[in-house]
């Protein structure tokens, strides 16, 4: 989609990489203990069958980040496009399209303490109807 006199902040590679290794390490993590069966004094987290469990949704879930982070890196459209008309959001896996600044009522930067050493910052929009946003997502089901 081509906007007249747009700005373009681009995915950052190196946030995606870091993530992308936090993934396969899920994916170790899981396997690992699915494998080497690791044993505990808890006995409610020795037991086999929950083991199994947490290292399965440990490999699906890291598997599934890495799916996503690896299309992510690749991705050569700017994460996130601002333009006259509005905001284009490319940085999740939804597509919401154009998001027109009259559906805007509000827009601000949050700061999130993710570690002692470490904050993120966000910026959040929010929306005046965001039903019609969540509408145009296939994936998701109310």
């Amino acid at each position: 989609m081509e906007l007249p006199n747009r700005t373009e902040i681009m995915i950052s590679k190196g946030k995606m990489t870091k993530l992308l290794v936090y993934c396969v390490l899920f994916v170790i993590g899981g396997l690992w203990v699915i494998i080497a069966d690791p044993q505990v004094s808890n006995s409610l987290i020795n037991n086999k069958v929950l083991k199994t469990i947490i290292g399965l949704a440990s490999v699906l879930m890291g598997g599934l980040g890495i799916y996503f982070f690896v299309k992510k890196m690749f991705d050569k459209e700017p994460g996130i496009v601002f333009s006259e008309e509005g905001i284009l959001d490319n940085t999740t896996v939804n597509k919401f399209g154009l998001i027109p600044w009259e559906d805007i009522s509000e827009i601000y930067e949050r700061t999130v303490q993710v570690s002692l050493a470490s904050k993120e910052r966000f910026v959040t929009v929010k929306l005046i109807d965001p039903g019609k946003y969540i509408a145009r997502e296939t994936n998701y089901k109310a």
